[in-house]
This record gives structure tokens, C-alpha cells and sequence, in this order.
């Protein structure tokens, strides 16, 4: 891990503080939160805010994670929370996936 983009990250991540399902620590994620995050992957959006995933996969440099590990998944549930939920645009979305980076931080 790179702690100067770590504290990056979590400086970062504290202009959401007011979102509690958005960790405030990527390396530091309790089983519970994740498995939460995970859960809402399976909500239904419509073809706009899917639309708004997709961008949000192409305009990010990896994705949700850049392999399909549990990150991934609690990452693309976190995403659609966020998108359907909250009304987050594409850029938020790489925005955020890009500061719950916990897979090196590079």
C-alpha cells in the first residue's frame, strides 16, 4: 500500500461522511458493512441509471476493483446504492470507486 495516496483516500472520503453507506476507511471494512454494500448489487435500475453504471465503468480505470474479488462485488452494490438511491452521475461513481481503491493503492 502507498500511505501517501492512503491518506489520500481516506481525506478523500471524509467529504462523505454524511453517506453512512460509504466506508470511510477502504482498508478497513467490516464484514458487515461489505456484506451490506454487497446486497444492494441486486437492485433494480432503469435503463437511464444503468446507463449511468456503464459510464461510470468506462470513465473509471478499473471498474468497481480491478478483479473480481469481494471489493468488486461490495463495490458494484455500493455503486447502484449510490446511483439509485442518492442520483449519482458517472463521474461520482469513478470518483468514489477510485478513493475505496483497497486493492494496492497505487
Amino acid at each position: 500500500m502507498d500511505y501517501n495516496h492512503y491518506v489520500s483516500q481516506t481525506n478523500g472520503l471524509k467529504n462523505y461522511s454524511d453517506i453512512p453507506i460509504i466506508p470511510q476507511n477502504p482498508y478497513n471494512v467490516s464484514a458487515s458493512h461489505a456484506k451490506g454494500m454487497m446486497s444492494y448489487a441486486t437492485l433494480t435500475m432503469t435503463q437511464a441509471q444503468q446507463a449511468v453504471y456503464d459510464n461510470a465503468a468506462k470513465a473509471s480505470s478499473e471498474g468497481p476493483c480491478c478483479c473480481k474479488c469481494w471489493a468488486w462485488y461490495a463495490h458494484e452494490g455500493l455503486a447502484k446504492a449510490l446511483i439509485t438511491q442518492y442520483g449519482w452521475n458517472a463521474q461520482q461513481i469513478a470518483n468514489i470507486w477510485s478513493l475505496e481503491d483497497c486493492c494496492g493503492g497505487t
